[in-house]
């Protein structure tokens, strides 16, 4: 490709991710190139000045906030992003910002987890991380929504792979079954197995909270039956964070519905040295409180009405 087209090329990319607002999966697709390349060409596109990126914060910094909820909650990190008006721009901020931060904590080799949902699936599409060696990206949980939605385990961990230039596991199983009987057949097939092994080795797990509400992808996506939604409530859950049911005090809630789930629990997610939690908007406050109280979650990510609201008490 000659200079000038191999330019055009740069400027058509670049448009269409930030100004209209294409996937770089979208991006891909229209132009018959790969996602790898469609990356390299942002990134080209940075380096160039072709874009340049400017972040006005109408409030300042938010480091009062942060050390507020890194106090309150006992966590390592809290990181909060300004409101937009559409979610998408939230989503691309704390993308950059995760993707700081793992720049600094992982390392060669590192295995990485990472469970499912809409916060996840579009942060995956916008990682912009330093390459390592030999990493590794694992689903903690089943599929959950379809692979053409980009929220499911398995598109999120490739997703994180081929940022890292890494290699990416597959869970074959959905992550809630019809019987306990199910989940025993599932749990001694290789594939599985294979998953359940793998996840004892990992250092760094990203997880999302999801309340029990209507407008949750966990109520939109999971085959969660109403009767199902209303007796956790009943049992006084708030919300889950990869399928684990928590109360008010991060405390996690057995259920029947756990014994027909494939998902990693939440006492194995607490053996994990760095458990990140990305999760916005006003009506997921009490599952992020809850999680943020559970000992479980080391660094939370956020926008600045949501980390207001949850200190509100």
């Amino acid at each position: 490709m000659n200079n000038s087209a191999n330019t055009k090329l740069l400027y058509k990319v670049a448009r269409l991710y930030y100004i209209e607002n294409y996937l770089q999966k979208d991006i891909a697709k229209k132009l018959s190139l790969s996602r790898v390349a469609v990356s390299r060409l942002l990134s080209k596109a940075r380096a160039q000045k072709i874009v340049e990126i400017k972040i006005n914060k109408i409030d300042g910094d938010y480091q009062d906030l942060e050390l507020e909820i890194e106090k309150n909650f006992k966590i390592n990190e809290c990181v909060v992003v300004p409101n937009y008006d559409n979610d998408i721009n939230i989503f691309k901020e704390i993308a950059d910002l995760l993707s700081s931060i793992l720049d600094r904590i992982v390392a060669n080799g590192d295995y990485i987890g990472v469970s499912w949902g809409t916060s996840l699936g579009v942060i995956s599409e916008h990682l912009n991380v330093e390459k390592k060696e030999n990493i590794k990206v694992i689903p903690i949980i089943g599929g959950l929504g379809g692979i053409d939605k980009g929220i499911n385990s398995n598109t999120i961990a490739k997703n994180f792979a081929d940022s890292f230039g890494g290699i990416s596991y597959v869970i074959n199983c959905p992550a809630v079954l019809e019987s306990v009987e199910n989940k025993k057949l599932l749990e001694n097939d290789v594939n599985t197995n294979q998953i359940f092994k793998l996840s004892e080795k990992i250092d760094i797990a990203i997880v999302g909270a999801s309340d029990l509400g209507p407008e949750s992808s966990l109520y939109k996506f999971s085959n969660y039956s109403q009767k199902d939604f209303d007796y956790l409530t009943g049992l006084g859950v708030v919300g889950v964070v990869n399928l684990g049911s928590i109360d008010k005090n991060g405390n996690h809630v057995p259920n029947i519905i756990d014994e027909r789930t494939i998902a990693l629990p939440i006492d194995k997610l607490k053996k994990i040295k760095n458990v990140i939690l990305i999760a916005i908007g006003m009506r997921k406050k009490d599952v992020i409180k809850a999680a943020l109280k559970s000992k479980l979650i080391k660094v939370f990510l956020t926008d600045e009405k949501t980390a207001e609201a949850i200190l509100e008490d």
